[in-house]
């Protein structure tokens, strides 16, 4: 595939993904009003569903990454883990895609996102799933 490609992709994922971090931001910013009405469920439910989205969309720009410049994907188990530690690394083919702080609170989305795949959304804990949006915010993107 061709850089210009590459580059059109993901800046295709990245308009996704900042779509997707509004909505989730402006749905944590009506918490109060869905308490009130009793309904806070709904608005974790479509809160947790950004979270998973946005750590997708991410992970699928590692992926064009990975594949189209780095050669390819990791292999085994954990291949989520070490697809995120790998875009951290400074390769003789391209520089690092992510600072450790940023892998760090990233990592933080992809165990969000393994945990919504696998948990009945009644399960969802909703300070938890709050904290995920409030921390997002707070460090800015990215």
């Amino acid at each position: 595939m061709e850089l210009v490609q590459i580059l059109a992709l993901i800046k295709k994922e990245m308009t996704e993904i900042e779509r997707t971090v509004m909505i989730c931001v402006n749905s944590q910013k009506k918490w109060n009003e869905f308490i009130k009405s009793g309904e806070e469920d709904i608005l974790i439910d479509s809160i947790a569903t950004c979270l998973h989205s946005f750590y997708t969309g991410t992970e699928k720009i590692f992926e064009i990454v990975a594949v189209e410049i780095d050669g390819g994907l990791p292999k085994g188990e954990k291949w989520h883990l070490k697809l995120i530690e790998l875009m951290q690394l400074n390769l003789p083919i391209r520089c690092p895609v992510l600072s450790e702080r940023t892998t760090e609170m990233l990592d933080e989305y992809r165990a969000f996102r393994h945990l919504f795949r696998n948990i009945y959304t009644h399960r969802m804990i909703p300070e938890k799933v709050m904290k995920s949006v409030i921390n997002y915010y707070k460090h800015g993107r990215v």
